[in-house]
């Protein structure tokens, strides 16, 4: 039996750091990073300092005793790009650190590590070295004899557009403490592996073969010990279906089994790396108008003939456009703010191989100047002024507390910082039937009436031309 994986995708995201976070030093043209300052999980090295407005060009990461300090125990993740041509004295304790992935190029490494740190290294899994790096390998770590180190060569295919197969081969140096048996390649350090590919812009999902096999041919046995187990953890479902993992002695195909439940109404993390997955997103109360902004690809086919998508498409200083998407296929993109119109109650999505990216956010469409449609994966304040659709999903209302809100999946309405002042009333033209109007307060939505053009009163909801509130 398959098991379900309820992916509340919780999973750090690295972040990019900041010029600020490091202390360098210029020279020329170029500048070499001495220190690291920060406190992020995950460090990424830039490839440009900006000093007085000009750029320079990071070509070395040097430290004097070392450039992660002994005393930041926060960091997790390095990942190194492959404009650094030398690195030297990297850390002199490593007590958090899990991984340290070297990205394509040719990259010149003296010390990665100084003095006997064997016990403080402990944690440290893998480095991941992307490229043919021009060091040896007793150069990592200072000649210290405590240190067992194993690699193994990875071979990638990717498939291309037209096709095509490309291989490329990643470099895994694996560490043991002491002169301790081998720690073998399991489950973790597979994850480590695709999301060092990903960090350094491969896109995963176009992997067609990964061979493990090379963890065993090279120096001593290194081995790979965790299995394709669909009743347990299957790591090969990260993959696209069909992708192919190699071990020593077995091949085994992704089925693209993991499905995903998006929680409606509870903050979203994208995951580490993009995923391939089945999507189960239920929605009540969605009768009449929804603000919508999801985590993945959606058109109107995916709500069964009950849903009709509008965007954005223009703006003046007091009214808004909507425009319908144009045909059933057209695919609203992740992380894209739209409105829907539905017709029913509730909605069900169960949607198959869908791709959640890792990078996956929500979007701020500015639309002519005057607005802004904006995105939320989470449920955060948004304070005054700005414009959302009441829980009836009959009226716009614009907020009129510093403690106003916005939901999980849902979008809002802002003024351009250029504006000062919302207007009291906005309105919205749309280009079907489907009625729908702006009003002043969030708290008591004014109630638009309609007349038809003999003057008779109409239902909310009803389909013709009519005209608003007054006859």
């Amino acid at each position: 039996m398959k098991r379900v994986i309820l992916l509340f995708l919780t999973i750090l995201v690295a972040s990019m750091c900041k010029a600020e976070d490091f202390t360098y030093t210029i020279s020329g043209n170029s500048a070499t990073i001495t220190k690291y300052n920060g406190s992020e999980k995950s460090v990424v090295f830039p490839t440009e300092i900006t000093k007085d407005d000009i750029f320079y060009h990071v070509t070395s990461i040097i430290g004097t005793t070392s450039v992660i300090p002994s005393d930041n125990t926060k960091v997790e993740e390095i990942f190194i790009p492959s404009a650094i041509a030398i690195i030297k004295n990297l850390t002199r304790d490593s007590k958090s650190i899990k991984t340290i992935v070297i990205e394509d190029g040719k990259t010149t490494i003296e010390h990665l590590f100084t003095n006997s740190i064997s016990m403080a290294i402990a944690p440290l899994n893998n480095i991941i070295v992307l490229s043919s790096c021009e060091y040896l390998s007793n150069q990592l770590i200072n000649d210290d004899p405590h240190f067992l180190l194993k690699t193994g060569e990875i071979t990638i295919s990717y498939k291309s557009d037209e096709n095509n197969e490309k291989k490329e081969a990643v470099q895994m140096y694996l560490f043991d403490i002491g002169w301790s048996s081998s720690r073998p390649f399991g489950e973790e350090r597979f994850k480590y592996l695709l999301s060092a590919l990903q960090k350094s812009g491969k896109d995963i999902s176009k992997i067609s073969t990964i061979d493990l096999s090379g963890m065993s041919t090279n120096q001593t046995n290194i081995g790979v010990n965790f299995t394709f187990d669909a009743d347990d953890y299957n790591p090969s479902s990260e993959l696209s279906p069909g992708a192919i993992v190699i071990t020593d002695n077995n091949s085994y195909t992704a089925s693209g089994t993991r499905t995903t439940t998006i929680i409606d109404k509870e903050n979203f993390t994208a995951p580490q790396y993009s995923i391939l997955t089945d999507i189960t997103y239920n929605r009540s109360n969605t009768l009449k108008w929804n603000s919508v902004c999801l985590p993945f690809d959606i058109k109107e086919s995916d709500f069964g003939g009950t849903c009709k998508i509008y965007k954005v498409t223009a703006a003046t200083n007091s009214k808004i456009s909507l425009t319908r998407v144009e045909t059933e296929g057209t695919v609203v993109e992740a992380g894209t703010p739209c409105f829907i119109h539905s017709t029913a109650d509730n909605w069900n999505l169960n949607l198959h191989n869908v791709t959640i990216s890792y990078n996956v956010a929500p979007k701020t469409i500015e639309v002519d100047g005057n607005w802004k449609v904006i995105g939320s994966f989470s449920n955060e304040t948004i304070g005054t002024g700005k414009y959302k659709l009441n829980s009836e999903g009959s009226e716009f209302g614009i907020t009129n507390s510093n403690e106003a809100t916005v939901t999980a999946f849902r979008c809002y309405i802002a003024p351009t910082s250029t504006r000062t002042n919302a207007p009291a009333q906005l309105s919205v033209n749309i280009d079907e039937e489907a009625s729908i109007t702006l009003v002043p307060n969030d708290a008591e939505p004014q109630k638009v009436k309609l007349y038809d053009l003999m003057g008779r009163p109409r239902k909310e909801g009803s389909k013709g031309i009519f005209i608003k509130s007054t006859r």
